[in-house]
């Protein structure tokens, strides 16, 4: 399940419990949707409430693709929190797998990392 959030100078993404390969896909297309409304507003993407991930590298692949087109005109920094090795493999395929882009992307173990990162 993944709840987003918009405030003032950022969204959260916020994932718990078990992600699907269809939460994740979901999550994109709000972060897309959001995203083209507001290109400059910094994302945070928080995992830490992941009690286990189920998706398929394929599924990181095909997020990838699709939010290739619009990460060309984003200028926004993305912080994503994974504290457990697990996830925090999957947060770096998918830095790995995304294509050059104006925006910065990092992976954090901790959301005072994450939020230290984007000047919060």
């Amino acid at each position: 399940m993944f709840r987003l959030v918009h405030q003032t100078s950022r969204l959260v993404a916020t994932f718990e419990g078990v992600i699907t390969d269809d939460d994740f896909i979901q999550c994109f297309r709000a972060i897309i949707s959001l995203g083209i409304k507001e290109p400059k507003t910094n994302l945070l993407v928080d995992l830490s409430g992941i009690e286990r991930i189920a998706l398929q590298s394929e599924t990181v692949r095909k997020a990838a693709a699709v939010f290739k087109p619009l990460s060309m005109n984003l200028t926004r920094k993305v912080a994503i929190v994974a504290p457990r090795d697990e996830i925090y493999g999957v947060a770096r395929m998918y830095q790995l797998l995304r294509t050059s882009s104006p925006s910065e992307l990092n992976v954090f173990r901790t959301v005072a990392g994450a939020n230290e990162w984007l000047d919060l």
